[in-house]
């Protein structure tokens, strides 16, 4: 576990913990946010760990070290649900003396991690999926931006669709910067974009996932230029909310997942390409490294 720690910025409220003196910035603060073994932290530590195992294995390199990796891992304090469903921020139960704090850290393994997923733990998903109901809306850019990913990730475009609209219209100046309380907010404008590019591509999960989150109210549309992990390319049009086009160029030789929508084949050159269908409605085949690979629905 970590220790000292805490988990930005939000407010366990363990007994005593409230309004005190800060001898370091001579004002009172409303609260300390210390703690051991936060969920954050948990996550961070846990994704780090599984891909340096990941790269060893792919190198077959040090062997020893990622097995050590391995137990390090198993060690550490596990995601916990709490009384009210949600996923547990901290190692005990504490209620959150800011219940809508602007911050979602204990969320680090939705998104921009992927430890957790609807495929993979359901069940973290779902308390995950009610520790951003019990968040409500609101805080300032950035914020907005990482609830829109974490909407994408949970497969709730409406939830997406919602923090957008807020997020256009409470946190955004008219030129559709973000802003944080009056200020010009890089990391809120980002996130936003880059949570917008997870409503309608995924690729953390070992597949390409096409229109996973993606609004009613974006029912039309097209995307090109779109990168997806493996080095791949994509370009893509839907309308009425379904796929009618989508074509992937990989920049690299290797085995290829996609899921969409009624995929049922790959052709390359007008012709089909062998392709396997697997759990979660996957298809995978093996791609070549400039080559056009159309998806046929």
């Amino acid at each position: 576990m970590t220790a000292p720690s805490n988990s930005p910025e939000n407010f366990p409220a363990w007994e005593g913990n409230g309004r005190f003196f800060d001898e370091v910035t001579g004002i009172f603060l409303k609260a300390r946010t210390i703690a051991i073994a936060p969920t954050m932290d948990m996550h961070i530590i846990r994704e780090v760990l599984a891909e340096f195992q990941e790269a060893a294995a792919l190198l077959d390199l040090d062997e020893e070290l990622a097995t050590e990796a391995g137990a390090a891992s198993a060690r550490l304090v596990p995601n916990q649900i709490g009384k009210n469903g949600q996923l547990m921020e901290w190692i005990e139960d504490f209620d959150e003396i800011e219940p809508e704090h602007r911050h979602l850290s204990h969320l680090w393994g939705v998104y921009p991690g992927s430890e957790i997923t609807p495929e993979k733990d359901p069940v973290m998903a779902q308390a995950a999926r009610v520790s951003v109901e019990r968040r409500g809306t609101g805080g300032c850019g950035w914020s907005y931006g990482w609830r829109l990913g974490l909407w994408a990730r949970l497969y709730n475009p409406d939830g997406l669709l919602y923090e957008f609209k807020h997020h256009l219209t409470e946190s955004s100046a008219p030129s559709l910067f973000s802003r944080c309380f009056g200020t010009l907010q890089v990391d809120g404008t980002f996130g936003a974009a880059a949570a917008i590019s997870e409503a309608i591509v995924q690729s953390h999960q070992g597949f390409i996932d096409l229109l996973p989150a993606l609004p009613a109210e974006w029912g039309t549309g097209q995307a090109a230029g779109v990168r997806a992990r493996g080095d791949v390319g994509i370009q893509m049009a839907w309308s009425d909310g379904k796929l009618v086009s989508a074509t992937l160029l990989p920049d690299l030789d290797g085995e290829l997942r996609v899921r969409a929508a009624g995929l049922s084949g790959i052709q390359a050159d007008g012709a089909d390409v062998d392709s396997d269908m697997e759990e979660h409605r996957v298809l995978r085949f093996k791609a070549k490294a400039g080559t056009a690979y159309t998806l046929i629905f």
